[in-house]
């Protein structure tokens, strides 16, 4: 396989906390990563989300005020060099109305 599967973050998520307890979540992988620097990633995907079509363009969740979690998986990989792996978990708000 030249290049991993993305996503799947979310699901793995859902079996550690269970799917009835799940916020909202957004998964960002990069593959092919070369740099060490962690603004560089950050800059590169501010770059692809703000270039997205539609709903989702003009938007990222690293700017979100309602992420509250952020998980990284950062794994070596033969062909696609770093595989590099976020999930964005946004805060639960319980309301009563």
């Amino acid at each position: 396989m030249a290049t991993p599967d993305k996503g799947g973050n979310i699901t793995e998520y859902n079996k550690i906390v269970g799917s009835e307890k799940t916020a909202s979540c957004e998964e960002y992988t990069m593959c092919k990563f070369e740099s060490n620097k962690a603004d560089e990633f950050v800059a590169l995907e501010l770059i692809l989300d703000w270039g997205r079509k539609g709903d989702a363009g003009k938007k990222s969740p690293v700017l979100s005020k309602d992420v509250a979690k952020v998980g990284i998986s950062n794994k070596g990989h033969k062909k696609a060099v770093n595989l590099i792996q976020l999930l964005y978990v946004k805060q639960v708000v319980n309301t009563m109305e």
